[in-house]
């Protein structure tokens, strides 16, 4: 994983640098930024579900300002975004500090940020929405995208019969081992993820995370 993510952040260093003006090589590089994306989301799902299988995944939670920490990682997904004409808008309500892992935390909203990304059309908008109740900060992510059916929200974040619907199928769908390593997750922030979603008009994913 770890020369992945150093290859990451080279290549983020290069498509925002003003040192070329050439089109096509930056556009060669964001291909290759996409494709290291697509890898290390990979490598995280393959390491994730073999940890918790084992009971081995461990957290590692600091009390941090969420909403700065959200706003980072909005700004890491808007280049990727803008490659679609898809823009990310960021609305932040909550200025709490909360206990959490900041990396499986990054992790979980890699997965809903670049699923949205994926599954929306161009000159669209994906919100991201972070606010609070009595005792949790909520996190929403919105999409303009296809949409997912009745059928597929109900099994969505079980790794099994996901598995079992995609086993014959060249193209996976909504990075769906992703989403069951972040239910996971979440459940062991003590918190909890949620799906809504109309075909042909897009989804929300939201999840909880204990302020308290």
């Amino acid at each position: 994983r770890s020369p992945l993510s150093k290859m990451k952040s080279n290549l983020h260093l290069l498509v925002s640098s003003d040192r070329s003006n050439d089109i096509e090589f930056k556009k060669s590089l964001e291909q290759v930024l996409e494709t290291v994306n697509y890898s290390l989301r990979l490598v995280d799902d393959i390491l994730d579900s073999s940890a918790l299988e084992t009971g081995e995944l461990n957290l590692i939670q600091k009390k941090q300002n969420y909403s700065e920490f959200i706003d980072k990682i909005v700004k890491q997904n808007q280049f990727l975004a803008k490659q679609k004409q898809i823009e990310i808008e960021c609305e932040l309500k909550s200025d709490s500090e909360i206990y959490f892992d900041r990396i499986k935390i990054h992790q979980v909203l890699d997965n809903l940020i670049q699923n949205a990304i994926e599954y929306s059309p161009s000159n669209s908008t994906i919100n991201i929405v972070v606010y609070e109740d009595d005792s949790n900060v909520i996190t929403e992510v919105r999409d303009e995208g296809v949409g997912i059916s009745e059928k597929e929200m109900d099994i969505l974040f079980n790794q099994f019969l996901m598995e079992k619907k995609h086993l014959n199928k060249k193209k996976e769908g909504r990075g769906w081992l992703g989403l069951a390593i972040a239910k996971k997750i979440i459940r062991k922030h003590r918190g909890n993820i949620e799906v809504s979603s109309e075909l042909g008009k897009g989804s929300i994913f939201k999840f909880t995370l204990p302020s308290i």
